[in-house]
């Protein structure tokens, strides 16, 4: 609510005056949303965590945080790394638009995150935290290491054949089972005599 205070002042001569001063008497929780990502999104980038904020108790947006849960670990800016086991609050610019920079963070191909706020105002009331915004981030596949190529003949083992190097794993290979056949025959002719 409002409190009006009235001051009333009497000089020496006797005229009086008046002044007031409206005092707001604010215990609302201020609020916080997260706009981007957007809850359920799948993104290949997340450069930047956005959003809004305001105080509907009549004070002002004071300061505006934000954490990243990676589903086992929260984000720590101090280790660069998801390893904290609880929630760590990272300063956003701005307050009733803010953002955070996120290009350093270490985003897993196809992990889900969590981004949750918290916002406070100038006299002190902290936002309970609510849900927030979850995101698949699908960038930064694992790289796809190739078998190194057969001397520019070609490899079977990558696509890319010819009949010189298909001749060149493929002859020797023949050969030993040739080789383990008759030996074999010559074994069943020596037990049978």
């Amino acid at each position: 609510g409002t409190l009006a205070t009235v001051w009333v002042m009497v000089d020496d001569a006797g005229a009086v005056g008046s002044n007031s001063t409206q005092i707001r008497d604010d215990h609302a929780e201020p609020s916080s949303v997260v706009a981007q990502p957007g809850n359920g999104a799948s993104l290949d980038s997340v450069d930047t965590v956005e959003g809004t904020a305001s105080d509907a108790g009549g004070s002002t947006v004071g300061q505006v945080e934000v954490s990243l849960f990676d589903g086992a670990k929260y984000y720590d800016a101090g280790s660069g790394e998801f390893t904290s086991a609880t929630e760590v609050w990272l300063a956003a610019s701005g307050l009733t638009s803010w953002s955070l920079d996120t290009s350093a963070v270490p985003w897993e191909h196809d992990e889900d995150y969590t981004v949750r706020t918290r916002a406070s105002d100038a006299v002190g009331n902290v936002e309970t935290p609510g849900a927030g915004n979850s995101f698949t981030f699908t960038g930064n596949p694992p790289a796809v290491v190739a078998p190194p190529r057969n001397k520019s003949k070609g490899c079977a083992l990558t696509g890319e054949s010819s009949p010189e190097s298909v001749l060149g794993w493929a002859l020797p290979l023949l050969l030993l089972l040739a080789l383990l056949l008759v030996l074999r025959q010559y074994r069943l002719h020596q037990s049978a005599r």
